[in-house]
């Protein structure tokens, strides 16, 4: 029998596992690196991926405002003959609201020539128009409010009367989500005389609540509880 001490015997198994482990050795070197890059790269709106992870959880830190979560109030301004509408047989006549704006400001510019440049220069400042829709109560309490409002305005005779006398405050807002009505961190209270109210759709197939659109002018042109 002849021996030959140079040849050695590998099993199939041995010779399997090794190249497993190789390619799970570069495999790993591979995510290694990819993750490397992809952390010191900077994909996420310029970001790398640790400084949008924090950017993102101080955005979600600034919270948000719901559009639903709003509230209107109406208050008589200076107590006075307001005081007498349906509208403040209550408290409730601002849960009534189903839709409204938030005016801020309007401003307006001239546009002046000077050689071959324009410029917009400012030239007055104005609040926008109050807009909202309230459900109308069985007793008509909306409609029969701003019937009384336009009598405050005008006389029998035709002569109007002061602005005081038929001007009314309504606050408009918005609360937060978590404390609800106890934190508004918005909110502006407008001086204003009615503009427009009336309905447009009744139909005598229609059975739903009926909503009366109203409009609202602001009397100068800034807030109440500035």
């Amino acid at each position: 029998m002849t021996f030959n001490f140079n040849e050695r015997t590998f099993s199939s198994t041995t010779i399997q596992t090794t190249t497993q482990e190789k390619i799970v050795a570069d495999a790993t070197r591979r995510l290694e690196t990819i993750a490397t890059q992809a952390m010191e790269s900077k994909y996420w709106a310029g970001h790398n991926a640790a400084d949008i992870q924090q950017l993102y959880r101080d955005l979600y830190n600034l919270g948000d405002l719901v559009k639903a979560h709003y509230f209107v109030e109406f208050k008589p301004h200076n107590n006075n003959d307001t005081r007498l509408f349906p509208l403040f047989e209550d408290n409730l006549s601002g849960f009534l609201v189903t839709e409204t704006n938030l005016p801020i400001f309007q401003a307006d510019y001239e546009q002046n020539k000077v050689g071959p440049l324009f410029f917009n220069t400012l030239n007055g400042i104005q609040i926008p128009d109050l807009q909202m829709s309230m459900i109308e109560t069985k007793d008509a309490r909306i409609m029969l409010s701003m019937q009384q409002w336009r009598e405050l305005m005008v006389n029998d005779d035709g002569s109007l009367n002061p602005p005081a006398s038929y001007a009314m405050e309504i606050t408009v807002g918005m609360f937060s989500r978590q404390f609800g009505l106890e934190y508004k961190p918005y909110q502006n209270t407008y001086l204003v005389g009615p503009l427009l109210g009336g309905i447009d759709d009744l139909a005598a197939r229609s059975y739903e609540s009926t909503t009366i659109p109203l409009s609202f002018t602001n009397l100068r042109p800034f807030f109440l509880n500035q």
